[in-house]
């Protein structure tokens, strides 16, 4: 009832009713068996009913009773994306390490809100760590290809896992004062780089080193060797030696040069 006299502000109300009704506080002026009542919200005098008082702009009884603002429902926190494979764009392209030298990679992510969260719990490279930020850092102790499970956390919790793969070559190997010497088709052959030039072979070289030489003889013969030797590691390392390396005969007329190609292991 305080609602619709609030919003009506009348001084007299009409309630139909079953059964005379009791109002506490308000006066009934007229009630018989079932039908309608008439009550009296107050007067000129100022006299108002209990929670009512009088509006004098109004002429009339007005409640006291505040309505209750509406609560705004609570938002729902975000909800996080699924859980998702492959977020690591650079999972298949992170560089290589070499034994015994620094290597650091951080891994770049596309996946999720806010800063990201990087762990694994399988094993890296031998040497090798990955921290929360990312980054693949450390000496490698051990030469191959490591495979390991990357999950990246987002701020929303929202998680993503990647294949990540790291591989270490071996250190060069260096040689130290090599020397090249042939025998062929009979001869004590000179050696001679391309052009005709003598070989002078640098110290050191690495691994993959590749010296083109040109060897001298007859080409009725039935061939002759190439043998190279040296130090590894430093001008006193261990003795490097091929031992002989077969050169096939040629049917190159003589005095042409016969082209031999050699790498270093």
């Amino acid at each position: 009832m305080n609602a619709v006299l609030d919003v009506l502000k009348l001084r007299r109300v009409k309630l139909d009713y079953i059964s005379p009704p009791v109002c506490p506080g308000v006066s009934v002026t007229s009630s018989s068996g079932s039908g309608s009542i008439w009550v009296d919200m107050g007067d000129e005098s100022g006299w108002c009913p209990p929670g009512f008082v009088w509006d004098d702009s109004l002429r009339t009884c007005v409640s006291t009773l505040k309505p209750t603002p509406p609560i705004p429902p609570t938002p729902a926190p975000p909800t996080p994306p699924p859980p998702s494979t492959g977020c690591i764009t650079n999972s298949d392209s992170l560089s290589s390490g070499t034994v015994g030298t620094a290597y650091a990679q951080t891994l770049a992510c596309a996946f999720g809100t806010g800063p990201r969260t990087f762990s694994t719990t399988d094993a890296l490279p031998d040497g090798l760590t990955l921290n929360s930020s990312g980054v693949i850092s450390g000496t490698p102790t051990t030469a191959g290809t490591t495979s390991f499970t990357v999950t990246a956390t987002d701020s929303l919790g929202a998680l993503c896992t990647d294949v990540c793969q790291v591989t270490v070559v071996p250190l060069p190997i260096e040689y130290y004062g090599l020397v090249l010497s042939a025998y062929y088709q009979g001869n004590n052959t000179p050696i001679q780089e391309t052009g005709g030039t003598p070989l002078s072979l640098p110290s050191p070289v690495s691994s993959g080193y590749t010296v083109t030489v040109h060897l001298t003889g007859n080409h009725l013969e039935l061939g002759g060797w190439i043998q190279v030797t040296g130090h590894i590691g430093s001008p006193t390392g261990p003795v490097f030696n091929t031992g002989y390396i077969a050169v096939p005969s040629t049917s190159i007329p003589y005095p042409s040069l016969y082209p031999v190609t050699w790498t270093t292991p």
